[in-house]
């Protein structure tokens, strides 16, 4: 008599808490680093439960990792947004509506409580993989300097050089998790293999349980950001705005799309590591304002 054989389940990947002391990490208030309670001497490792190796076909330890490796950018982002509330920068959910109905699929934003009336704004948008809200690279915050890592050190220092307005776009948070109900970056999604859940009724995936309306790429965010900005700004408000990698491209969409309100407003740019060209541009007064008032910077290998 055969007997049919069970197939083994992996057994369910654990939880992990966006809180950074149960993770047995802190920031030290002296260098703004993240350092094992434990250990103060050691940083942040990703390896946590060891590096992948080819007897784990399930690859639980990598899963395991990048789980506990987004807790840790998810407590990080918790700290930052609360450094930048300091400077009075709190968080709005667009679209409107939903800052009453959080039901309502949406993506948070960074800006100043007087948008309104400020005169001299600036607008940060960071590239559209490993950053966060209020975050410029994930990965610099936790191998390196929470403050620099994050917008804080820009913040304070474009306080200091007069800016009266600030604002954060999020162009990494364009996937919908729709368990939590909240906006998650593509590090998240893949983290968690939201994809794979069927969340929250069972039934197959389909791409519009994870759209975010308006939001649906970095550039339809930013394009979304900008709208609302119009919205908002001040008759005589300049604006300045840095803009890194891809976003820059997406930026310089939305600023185009809608020439003939922004060029009130739009006072110059300062681009990071963009491979955008004013070649794909076809509105010659915003290719002259392009030309004369943006800069690119890109890193070199030469020392």
């Amino acid at each position: 008599m055969f007997v049919r054989k069970r197939k083994p389940r992996a057994a369910a990947l654990m939880e992990f808490p966006a809180d950074l002391k149960k993770l047995g990490l802190f920031i030290d208030p002296n260098t703004d680093e993240l350092r094992q309670i434990d250990d103060p001497s050691q940083g942040f490792k990703f390896s946590h439960f060891g590096k992948n190796n080819g007897m784990d076909c399930h690859r639980r330890h990598e899963k395991l990792n990048y789980r506990r490796g987004d807790s840790v950018n998810r407590a990080i982002e918790k700290e930052v947004i609360k450094r930048l509330e300091a400077l009075d920068c709190y968080t709005v959910n667009l679209p409107l509506d939903s800052n009453y109905d959080p039901t309502i699929k949406h993506v948070p934003i960074l800006h100043s409580s007087n948008l309104k009336s400020a005169k001299k704004i600036l607008v940060v948008i960071p590239e559209d993989t490993g950053s966060g809200l209020g975050i410029h690279s994930f990965r610099h915050c936790t191998d390196k300097h929470v403050g620099n890592g994050s917008m804080e050190t820009l913040f304070k220092r474009a306080r200091t050089a007069g800016y009266t307005g600030l604002v954060a776009m999020n162009p990494s948070a364009w996937y919908w998790d729709a368990l939590k109900k909240t906006a998650v970056t593509h590090y998240t999604w893949t983290a968690y293999e939201l994809d794979k859940k069927r969340a929250p009724t069972g039934a197959i995936l389909d791409i519009e349980d994870y759209n975010i309306p308006g939001h649906e790429s970095p550039e339809n965010h930013i394009a979304t950001c900008l709208s609302y900005l119009l919205t908002q700004l001040n008759p005589t408000a300049m604006v300045d705005f840095v803009a890194t990698s891809y976003s820059a491209y997406g930026l310089f969409l939305g600023l185009e799309k809608n020439w003939s309100e922004w060029e009130k407003h739009a006072n110059a740019a300062i681009l990071a590591e963009t491979g955008h060209s004013i070649i794909h541009h076809k509105n010659e007064a915003f290719k002259e304002w392009f030309r004369k008032r943006c800069r690119n910077y890109e890193s070199s290998l030469e020392k």
